[in-house]
């Protein structure tokens, strides 16, 4: 599994945290996260944008793991979806980032 290197980001976290790509319609580990907490998820949001303007990819991260989530990728079909708009709509998702536009 891919690395993200975080050793001059954020003091405190381990130097690499692991990198998971996810589908925009196959995000059941974000919900599988937010269900089994106890109190309100806090997840750093970071977007890429396309030249054309349009969100690329969403990365969504825990101290422990970031999350790829490809926006622009089509749907991997298949039995029951959880989709990227409800991991953002989740009570218990707290989004958190920097020098991000108003949404």
């Amino acid at each position: 599994m891919p690395t993200l290197d975080t050793q001059n980001l954020v003091s405190g976290l381990p130097p690499n945290v692991p990198l998971q790509r996810l589908k925009v319609d196959r995000c059941h580990i974000l919900q599988d996260i937010l269900e089994v907490a106890e109190d309100n998820v806090a997840f750093g949001v970071s977007l890429r944008l396309a030249k054309n303007g349009r969100v690329d990819a969403v990365a969504l991260a825990i101290p422990t793991r970031v999350f790829q989530i490809a926006a622009s990728s089509p749907p991997a079909g298949g039995p029951n979806p959880v989709v990227l708009g409800a991991i953002l709509e989740h009570p218990r998702a707290l989004l958190t980032g920097f020098h991000l536009p108003h949404i």
